[in-house]
């Protein structure tokens, strides 16, 4: 990967050099730190607050309780996952903050999560269809308030289009839906 980095920039300074637009070039290359700062101070204390929100809610007791009210729903996604696997609350907080579009608050659970689950495989390195399964339902993510997104283009001062709320939920369920149908018909597959 770093040879592929490599040829690129090679090939732009090169090409920058031979169109004559080196002056310009230089100037873009010292101002890419200064571009990268500012995103990363926007963003990064978006990420914060949220985690801060989420580690709050995990501090409470409020991630347990929620898992309490999604119990049915985690022993039907997940039939093989230990009643009293730790890795249940990692799941509950995940898909919570996934629902409410906070889902880089819900990374860290995520990765504590799949550690868990691996813990109980006996540390065997393949995926579990559990493991497989949250994997699936964290990429697809079905929310019903995008906050994250809607923050990300308030931050750079997009024009906030509320009305498309429904639509993002709509789009992220029927994905989710569509996500554990394909997940069913391969398991099935795998089993025969």
């Amino acid at each position: 990967m770093n040879r592929i980095w490599v040829f690129l920039i090679s090939f732009c300074l090169i090409y920058g050099i031979i169109r004559g637009n080196s002056e310009r070039m230089l100037l873009a290359i010292f101002n890419v730190p200064n571009k990268t700062l500012e995103v990363l101070l926007r963003i990064g204390g978006l990420i914060i607050f949220y985690n801060g929100l989420m580690q709050i809610a995990l501090d409470s007791g409020l991630i347990t309780k929620l898992s309490h009210v999604f119990k049915r729903l985690i022993d039907k996604l997940f039939p093989s996952l230990p009643h009293f696997s730790p890795a249940r609350d990692h799941i509950c907080l995940s898909l919570v903050a996934n629902l409410l579009g906070l889902g880089v608050a819900g990374t860290p659970s995520t990765i504590k999560a799949l550690q868990l689950m691996k813990e109980e495989n006996q540390g065997i390195d393949e995926a579990t269809s559990e493991m497989s399964k949250f994997i699936l339902l964290n990429i697809t993510s079905f929310t019903l308030f995008p906050v994250t997104a809607l923050s990300v283009r308030k931050i750079f001062f997009s024009k906030i289009n509320l009305q498309l709320l429904p639509y993002f939920s709509l789009c992220s369920f029927f994905l989710t839906v569509f996500a554990l149908i394909i997940l069913k018909i391969t398991e099935k597959k795998n089993v025969r």
